[in-house]
């Protein structure tokens, strides 16, 4: 196997890829997409308040969640 010093940036980063953990992963990947965390907690929140607007009888509530999910 070659040394370290001898692989190329390529090699180490998929070698530094499977040591981390999942936890070290996301952490990896929020800070490399920071928008991306965030518009999964926008959606869910959206989907969220729409199924509540449909359970309560606020179809326009309930439209108006879809619409920003949608955005």
């Amino acid at each position: 196997m070659e040394s370290i010093a001898q692989m190329s940036s390529n090699d180490r980063y998929m070698m530094e890829a499977f040591e981390e953990t999942r936890l070290q992963k996301m952490k990896r990947k929020c800070r490399e997409e920071p928008f991306v965390p965030a518009g999964v907690a926008l959606t869910c929140f959206a989907l969220g308040a729409a199924t509540y607007g449909m359970k309560t009888g606020k179809r326009s509530y309930a439209n108006n969640m879809l619409r920003v999910r949608g955005k």
